[in-house]
């Protein structure tokens, strides 16, 4: 009896249904990354035009919204954990043979 070969085709899925998550995550990716792009094309414009001797100003009105909202969140998570550590008495012995522990620790499994 004669074996029949199989075709490459019939063993590997279909691409459609596979690739379809990949397109739409970076598509996502570029529409929200498309406005910082631009605007940091801007800032570098401006700074060349400054650097040649003509005056600039650029204006970032998406960077700016986007500094400010990682700056309340920075603020929000400072309010949250600072206190904690505040409050703790730090003695420097104890802090540099933490330190010294953890970097020797570190070392060690960076060199296997």
């Amino acid at each position: 009896m004669r074996k029949l070969s199989i075709g490459l085709d019939e063993l590997e899925p279909s691409r459609g249904a596979r690739g379809l998550p990949r397109r739409v995550v970076a598509i996502a990716l570029a529409v929200l990354s498309a406005p910082f792009l631009y605007e940091g094309v801007l800032i570098c414009v401006g700074n060349w035009k400054t650097a040649m001797g003509a005056s600039s100003n650029v204006r970032t009105p998406f960077l700016d919204v986007s500094v400010g909202v990682l700056e309340r969140i920075r603020g929000e998570f400072a309010g949250l954990i600072l206190p904690t550590f505040q409050h703790i008495p730090w003695q420097p012995s104890h802090v540099l043979v933490v330190a010294t522990i953890a970097m020797t620790v570190s070392m060690l499994m960076l060199r296997r």
